[in-house]
């Protein structure tokens, strides 16, 4: 498999080896527990699985996922910072939810 994109960003770098999609690195840190990758999901609007009308952004939230499988030989930590959204649509029973991962990871 042959590609044109060469990158020296490690944030970067760690995003392919993830390989998750519409996922951005916000930051990396490694210590003596091992490495800790915070992320967060690329897209900028989402609609309410209830109703189907558009939501508004309403706060995030942290979840922190242990992986099975380390990286670069040490013990992963995956710490996503989920998006809130609040539905438009006042009549909605559901209001305000969280979005859930599309993608699986080795922690699951």
């Amino acid at each position: 498999m042959e590609s044109d994109f060469v990158t020296s960003d490690p944030k970067e770098m760690v995003e392919i080896l993830l390989g998750i999609p519409d996922v951005r690195v916000l930051g990396l840190v490694e210590d003596d527990t091992g490495l800790w990758v915070e992320i967060e999901t690329t897209p900028e609007d989402a609609n309410c699985a209830s109703c189907g009308h558009p939501a508004m952004p309403y706060g995030r939230r942290v979840v922190d996922m242990k992986s099975r499988q380390p990286m670069f030989g040490r013990p992963l930590v995956l710490s996503w910072k989920t998006r809130g959204w609040r539905c438009e649509n006042a009549a909605c029973p559901v209001g305000t939810f969280f979005e859930k991962a599309e993608w699986r990871f080795s922690a699951e």
